[in-house]
């Protein structure tokens, strides 16, 4: 009997806590549908934004990608494919490594895209995802510093389609820190908020991911954000002492869980540094390039404030006096007359705290990003190690627009809020009529320069540098620039009166926020949808008759070719055969005239080149430097002794050694030809004969000097106690056996002692195995390899074991465990937790 009563209130409990529950997943629900409609909006924005790139065949291009991203992709990927880690590159620069250099991102998880799709189609999704999974994350941090749904929806479309960000698409390894920079924000945030461990495990993680897509400047505006939070939080709270150690708990163990993920691209990469043309860090002049000019300010406004940027010679487009008298480095910095509007709207924020750090960073941002035209530069580069790695400082406006992209939204929030509790102030007032005004000013300005636009094409006359003057069509440039003056009035004017107009009409402040939205986006994405310029898939797989010649006339055995412009300088009056103005011409010419990288996807190999990354190594940078500078017939020399028979000029090369194959059409009006070099020295050779010296410098001198190729001798400056010795007459045999990214198996006939000598870049991680035997590896010939080897037959073998990876790798899956450990610990302590509230409950 006494059973019954204690099963029925088991029941009634059981009952309560099901009712509990479910009212509790209601309530979740009913939070979730608001960010459920908003992300689908901007995925849905994200998918028109790109639809033509999206269901077409057509792929970026322009500046870095196709010349230098692409063949590099094509070599990280083949490496995967063929079961190979990618750790050595033998395509570029005599050879580099490949994973340490974190250009190549070769544990980036966009790489999985190649497991399902085409080539081509994985490469562009790269770009397509980054913007917008930037304007989720933005949305999702600024609902994690509790803003509503419409007001975080205007920041996230501020931040997703605005110019800087649009402006990444054409830096392929750039363009993580755009999704990357929100979501930390976001993780961060959360972890301070409370589920430390899972939400510091994540935070960790997608640092992780950053520093994988290492970029000094973009890391640094990593750290800026997580500052700029840490500070707001302290602000926040009452018991400063618990916070400051909430976070350190929170800081602490998601940078060594950082650190220890990113391990196998750290440990490589600073094992690279001091070995690289980077390593003695950039000069102020390369660092400080590519400035923000005080000029581009008026960007932030004005869309397409230089005119059409991607034609040929830049006609219909102009700026270079304030940009390195070259092209911006980030093609627009506009934001949007009505973002900054909004912006301005933040100062009414009741977010008090918030306002001023964010504003407070986003000033930071933009005074760094002014870089050599502001005095913080400078002492910064001159004091602190890691300013003089970064070059271009207009990268941290990355930074300031999705600091100002957050403003805007907390401004939209306190019209929004001004509005619904019908009490706009006299100064918020104020502010729109100046916001008002100013918007008529540029209407004005607009419509008379419309009407006569002689005094504007002559202010532009008069900020272009004299060599390209004669070049522009300024009555085009002058008609666009109007027309961009008069969209700026008209949006800025629209954006400040309907709130000073809805204060009238006396309806819901959300309607408002929507049609602030919408006017947002109407301002941002017609503007700004021609960025990224597009070419299509036939030409970006498009292979050059130089490079199939190169193929066809190359020796079997491997070898390596140069970029035409090294022995013969590309002149002034290049004049290119195109059917219309697009710079896509251009780097077809470069791809025709071998002028890029392409050839690597034919398996070309190159070898004197100045790089883009200096990354390279800095035996190979002081080679083509110096190279550079020889005369024409010890240059000749020098590629012969590099493993250069095929040597593509311009014009004709009168020199005996040389052999014409061929002439190529690069439409254009330049005279492209390809010759075969006489008397190369092969990839792998037997010397007998040692020049010894005394320090890499001296090696380098008589490489430089050298007047005719170094057969059966090599230039040894590692090999202590060994005196330079003549090369003797024996008959000796190398054969190359097995060339692959990674190893490179030799066999050799010795009637006497020498040196194997292997024309590939010496660096450290390359071991070297006589007939199974471990040997040392010399420095030969300043930059290569060399592998003493006695009488008789032998077997050689050099493979790329760098240590440093597998310290980094061991590391990281150490990590890996550890976080892996955490969160299960801490999902099973957070499931007995809520089981214990629901049966109190």
């Amino acid at each position: 009997m006494s059973r019954e009563p204690a099963r029925t209130s088991s029941l009634i409990a059981d009952t309560c806590c099901m009712k509990k529950t479910a009212q509790r997943k209601r309530s979740y629900v009913e939070r979730l549908r608001p960010d459920v409609l908003a992300s689908v909006i901007l995925i849905t924005l994200g998918f028109l934004f790109f639809a033509d790139i999206l269901f077409s065949s057509k792929n970026f291009y322009y500046r870095d990608i196709l010349n230098f991203h692409y063949p590099l992709r094509k070599i990280l990927i083949d490496s995967y494919a063929n079961g190979r880690l990618p750790l050595w590159n033998p395509f570029i620069y005599l050879g580099q490594p490949m994973l340490a250099n974190p250009n190549y991102m070769a544990f980036y998880p966009t790489n999985l895209f190649h497991l399902v799709l085409s080539f081509n189609y994985a490469f562009k999704l790269h770009f397509l995802i980054h913007p917008i999974l930037g304007g989720l994350g933005t949305y999702f941090f600024l609902r994690r510093l509790a803003l509503r749904s419409i007001p975080a929806l205007a920041g996230a479309i501020a931040y997703q389609f605005s110019g800087p960000v649009l402006s990444f698409l054409n830096l392929y390894n750039l363009l993580p820190a755009t999704a990357l920079i929100p979501w930390i924000g976001w993780t961060f945030q959360g972890a301070l908020r409370g589920h430390r461990v899972r939400r510091t495990m994540l935070f960790g993680f997608l640092l992780a991911l950053q520093v994988i897509a290492f970029e000094p400047i973009l890391f640094q505006c990593c750290i800026f954000l997580i500052l700029a939070l840490s500070i707001f939080y302290l602000l926040e709270q009452e018991n400063r002492k618990g916070a400051l150690r909430i976070l350190v708990f929170v800081l602490c163990p998601a940078l060594a869980f950082a650190a220890g993920l990113a391990a196998v691209q750290i440990v490589p990469t600073l094992e690279l540094l001091p070995l690289s043309a980077r390593g003695s860090g950039l000069g102020y002049s390369m660092a400080s390039g590519w400035s923000m000019h005080p000029v581009d300010l008026m960007n932030l406004f004005v869309p397409n404030f230089y005119g059409v940027l991607y034609t040929i010679d830049s006609t219909a487009s102009w700026g270079e006096a304030f940009h390195e008298f070259r092209e911006a480095y980030l093609v627009s910095f506009f934001m949007g007359s009505v973002t900054l509007l909004l912006a301005a709207m933040a100062f009414f924020s009741a977010r008090s705290r918030l306002r001023t750090v964010l504003g407070s960073f986003a000033a930071l941002s933009l005074l760094l990003a002014l870089g050599k035209f502001a005095p913080l530069y400078p002492l910064l580069y001159r004091h602190l190690p890691l300013f003089d790695l970064g070059r271009y400082p207009c990268k941290y406006f990355l930074l300031t627009a999705l600091l100002v992209s957050m403003l805007a939204a907390m401004g939209l929030e306190a019209i929004i809020d001004r509005l619904a509790a019908q009490r706009m102030r006299w100064s918020m007032k104020g502010a729109l009529v100046a916001g008002l005004a100013a918007g008529g000013v540029f209407l004005c300005l607009g419509l008379m320069w419309t009407a006569k636009s002689d005094g504007l094409a002559a202010m532009v006359r008069d900020a272009t540098p004299s060599k390209l003057a004669d070049a522009k069509n300024y009555p085009a440039i002058a008609a666009g620039l109007a027309r961009s003056f008069v969209a700026t009035g008209a949006f800025l004017m629209l954006g400040a009166f309907i709130p000073l107009a809805w204060q009238r009409i006396r309806r819901s402040a959300e309607i408002l926020g929507v049609l602030l939205l919408l006017l947002l986006a109407g301002e941002l994405m017609p503007q700004n949808i021609g960025l990224s310029p597009l070419i299509s898939d036939a030409d970006v797989d498009y292979v050059p008759e130089l490079a199939d010649l190169i193929r066809q006339q190359g020796p079997d055995a491997p070898f390596r070719s140069v970029t035409p412009d090294y022995l013969t300088p590309e002149p002034d009056n290049l004049i290119l055969r195109a059917p219309n103005r697009s710079v896509a011409w251009r780097v077809l010419y470069n791809k025709r005239s071998g002028r890029n990288l392409d050839g690597i996807r034919q398996k070309l190999q190159y070898s004197l080149d100045r790089p883009i990354d200096y990354l390279n190594s800095r035996e190979s940078a002081v080679l083509a430097d110096r190279g550079a500078n020889l005369p024409e017939a010890n240059k000749l020399t020098l590629l012969a002794n590099l493993n250069c028979p095929m040597v593509p000029a311009i014009g004709e090369v009168q020199d005996p050694r040389l052999t014409l194959l061929g002439t190529m059409d690069t439409h254009s009006n330049l005279d492209y030809r390809l010759y075969r070099l006489k008397d190369v020295l092969p990839r792998a050779y037997f010397a007998t004969g040692v020049i010894q010296t005394r320090s890499a410098e001296e090696s380098l001198n008589r490489l430089l000097e050298a007047t005719s190729p170094l057969h059966n001798t090599v230039i040894l400056d590692s090999a202590p106690g060994l005196e330079t010795r003549p090369a003797s007459t024996d008959l000796n045999s190398v054969r190359i056996t097995r060339y692959e990214n990674n190893r490179v198996a030799c066999e050799i006939r010795a009637m006497s002692a020498g040196y194997l000598v292997l024309l590939d870049s010496w660096y450290p991680g390359w071991k070297a195995y006589l007939d199974g035997q471990r040997v040392d590896v010399l420095r030969a010939n300043y930059a290569f390899r060399a592998v003493a080897v006695k009488p008789g037959a032998h077997h050689v073998e050099f493979v790329f074991k760098p240590v440093s990876f597998y310290i980094g790798a061991t590391i990281s899956c150490t990590a890996l465990l550890i976080g892996a450990v955490a969160a299960i610990f801490a999902a099973a302590i957070r499931r007995r937790a809520a089981a214990a509230e629901t049966r109190n409950g």
